[in-house]
This record gives structure tokens, C-alpha cells and sequence, in this order.
């Protein structure tokens, strides 16, 4: 493993830099295309990964920075092309929190606001807390 790069993050990152940019452009076909559907998903994920894992072993000397970014659109453009023309989609209905039962709509905002700042905190602080 010593030879992948210097140090053990940038080692982290350019393993997980194969996989990042698929996993996002997976995200993005689900999200903003209509015709993205799980076959496109599934084909445009693989391509994405082997486009970078061409990449890191040198079919091209590019930074590994970029993989993701490449390996996003690769699977974007991938899932797009291969996805069938008439999605089958299921419009999943909205939820109104203000719907919910009295003021419980208010716990669920709370809930949500003390997590991000516990988050928030636990990352501010992580280095005076393991180390």
C-alpha cells in the first residue's frame, strides 16, 4: 500500500476517489433526469468506476483530483443514454410537516438543527477530543 502516494489521507482519497464520483453521478441521475432508471443507474455506476480505475492505473496521467468529476459525468451520461426512453417513475407524494399532529412538526425541526450542530461541534473539536 506504501506506494499508492506519500500519505495514508491522500491514499484514503485516491481509493475513495474512484468510487466518489459514480456514487454522485448516480445521485444526479435520480434526481434531476426523469428518465433515469435503475439499469441506466447500474451501467452508468460501472462505467464510472472503470473509467477511474483506468485512470489510476495510468491509462491516462491525470490527477486523481479529477477522477470524480470524471467518473460523475461518465456515469451521468452513461445512465442517461442507457436508461429506457419511458420512465416508470412514481411521483413520491410531498410531505407538509405542518401536517403532523399539533406542535410536533416543531420537535422535528429541533431534532434536525441540534444534530447539525452537534456535527458541527464534534468536527470543531475532534482533534482536542481523540488526541
Amino acid at each position: 500500500m506504501g506506494n499508492i502516494s506519500p500519505t495514508i489521507i491522500e491514499a484514503i482519497n485516491k481509493i475513495g476517489s474512484i468510487f466518489y464520483g459514480p456514487i454522485a453521478g448516480v445521485f444526479l441521475l435520480g434526481i434531476y433526469t426523469k428518465r433515469g432508471d435503475a439499469r441506466g443507474a447500474l451501467t452508468g455506476g460501472l462505467c464510472g468506476v472503470i473509467i477511474n480505475l483506468s485512470l489510476a492505473f495510468g491509462l491516462y496521467p491525470l490527477s486523481w483530483l479529477w477522477w470524480n468529476l470524471i467518473g460523475s459525468f461518465t456515469t451521468l451520461g452513461v445512465g442517461i443514454l442507457v436508461s429506457s426512453k419511458k420512465s416508470k417513475k412514481k411521483r413520491i407524494p410531498d410531505v407538509n410537516l405542518s401536517s403532523l399532529p399539533g406542535k410536533q412538526w416543531n420537535l422535528v425541526y429541533l431534532l434536525i438543527a441540534c444534530y447539525g450542530t452537534g456535527i458541527i461541534l464534534f468536527t470543531a473539536f475532534i482533534d482536542k477530543i481523540l488526541f
